[in-house]
């Protein structure tokens, strides 16, 4: 009996295998060979935990064996004024700078994947001084490569790009999409005036007008209880593209009409 379980057992862990390392296979169009030979290189190796399951070899060789590098993209621009009243203890105020700036490039439904790279700054000498003008870290205390490093790891490693095409990207779609000119060009200017305040309907008109499309584009406020109600602050525009990042696309989610349904402040100043 004893071996009679042992045989099944075996058998299943046999199936289970092939089926585990098929999916992978299908999912990286890896050789079959390859694969199992990588497996269970990793397999014979102690600690098998240590070496397969957290740190492998296997892992390394086939990152995101479920990634689809088909996932649209979602390349998010903040206001930065928004973040500092909203962060007042943790914000660094110089950096505040009075233009939109880039919070990432998102992957569509996935983040955090295995990095193809790991983030290295030196690969990004060459575009540094854009980046620290138009992709800054905001919180007090952190680098502005330290906001870079955490976009790469939950972001960019689920492109498919690379980390130095990853952030040149950024600058392109940042001179390609001007927001600020956008909604200058409708009458919407920040101002501290508390008396000056927009409707998401007029904000989303003047981004559709710059974009040429009506569903590639969202908006995000941060909604503030004021005195006697509600109010909100403009803090982020979503533009909505396929995965090359060439041809817009419609979004999957809209304007978030519950933090933008009341009067939208666009503030000038910290």
């Amino acid at each position: 009996m004893a071996k009679i379980l042992l045989f099944f057992a075996l058998s299943f862990f046999l199936i289970s295998t092939i089926l585990f390392i098929k999916n992978i296979e299908k999912e990286n169009d890896q050789n079959l060979t390859t694969v199992f030979s990588t497996f269970f290189s990793s397999l014979i190796t102690p600690p098998f935990y240590q070496k397969f399951i957290v740190n492998t070899t296997f892992f390394k060789k086939f990152p995101n064996f479920k990634l689809s590098q088909n996932h649209p993209i979602v390349f998010a621009l903040q206001w930065p004024i928004t973040f500092g009243k909203n962060k007042p203890n943790n914000v660094d105020k110089s950096k505040l700078v009075k233009q939109w700036t880039i919070h990432g490039i998102w992957p569509d439904s996935i983040k955090n994947c295995k990095p193809a790279e790991p983030f290295n700054e030196t690969k990004l000498i060459s575009i540094k001084s854009e980046l620290h003008a138009i992709w800054p870290n905001f919180n007090k205390g952190k680098s502005d490569a330290n906001f870079w490093d955490h976009e790469w790891y939950e972001h960019g490693s689920c492109t498919g790009w690379t980390i130095k095409n990853y952030f040149e990207k950024g600058i392109d779609f940042w001179i390609k999409f001007p927001v600020i000119k956008w909604l200058e060009s409708a009458g919407i200017k920040p101002s501290n005036n508390p008396e000056t305040t927009y409707s998401l309907a007029n904000v989303e008109a003047a981004l559709f007008k710059g974009l040429g499309s009506t569903d590639s584009v969202a908006v995000n406020c941060l909604k503030k209880p004021v005195k006697g109600g509600w109010e909100s602050w403009l803090w982020e525009i979503y533009i909505c593209l396929d995965h090359t990042g060439n041809v817009l696309q419609k979004c999957a989610k809209g304007s978030n009409k519950n933090n933008c349904a009341y009067p939208i402040h666009y503030y000038e100043s910290f």
